[in-house]
């Protein structure tokens, strides 16, 4: 794990301070099991800062769930975009300025644009990596806190008004492969039942691996 850090989660000007030790990382694998590919994918990860909007389907397959960026993000939640088809690297970060349609508007989603559309890359302080059939995805909560929960964050859109707090749990609502669409709730402190000491855990969820979070501790 240390030689992964090292090899691929190098900081710029945009990610200053990311993946140091003592922050805490959240990890997201996800793999394909079969009928399916990671080819030019484009994977959304919607974080629902205080677990209470997103809501998975009461049954399998089901259609009642709710997962749309538009309805149900509140004020600060926000959305993180990776480009699959170009490397994978961090692509948007979207922050609801508003609030969604179903908790009465304004909708008002503001970016800040790296990659997708716009021919930037932003070295992010999230970072996902791809093998031929699953990527992984990390987010430094600590740094992201830290970089973007502040208005206009390196002069990017003067209407970003900031992300909101990351707390000890974060409800997760994203697109997994294809058409697929889970929601899952994070732990994002250590904790004995998610982790194995000294490590950062991937575990197998389905299709989804939800990873464990723990504060980076030096080799």
């Amino acid at each position: 794990m240390q030689s992964l850090f090292k090899a691929g989660f190098g900081t710029g000007p945009y990610s200053t301070g990311a993946f140091a030790n003592g922050n805490r990382i959240l990890g997201i694998g996800v793999r394909v099991i079969s009928g399916g590919s990671i080819t030019g994918f484009t994977p959304t990860i919607r974080f629902d800062l205080d677990s209470d909007s997103y809501m998975a389907a009461t049954s399998v397959p089901g259609t009642d769930g709710k997962h749309s960026f538009t309805q149900f993000s509140e004020n600060k939640d926000f959305t993180v975009q990776f480009e699959g088809a170009n490397s994978w690297r961090g692509g948007t970060l979207t922050e609801q300025a508003g609030q969604g349609t179903s908790y009465g508007g304004p909708y008002n989603a503001q970016q800040l644009v790296g990659g997708i559309g716009s021919g930037v890359s932003y070295d992010w302080a999230f970072r996902a990596f791809a093998q031929q059939s699953s990527y992984q995805m990390f987010f430094d909560l600590d740094a992201m806190q830290k970089l973007y929960g502040v208005s206009n964050p390196f002069g990017l859109n003067s209407n970003f008004t900031g992300i909101g707090a990351i707390g000890d749990t974060v409800r997760i609502a994203m697109n997994g492969l294809g058409n697929n669409e889970v929601v899952l709730d994070a732990p994002t402190r250590e904790s004995a039942s998610v982790l194995a000491p000294g490590s950062l855990a991937l575990v197998a969820l389905a299709m989804l691996g939800l990873g464990g979070v723990r504060r980076r501790k030096a080799a």
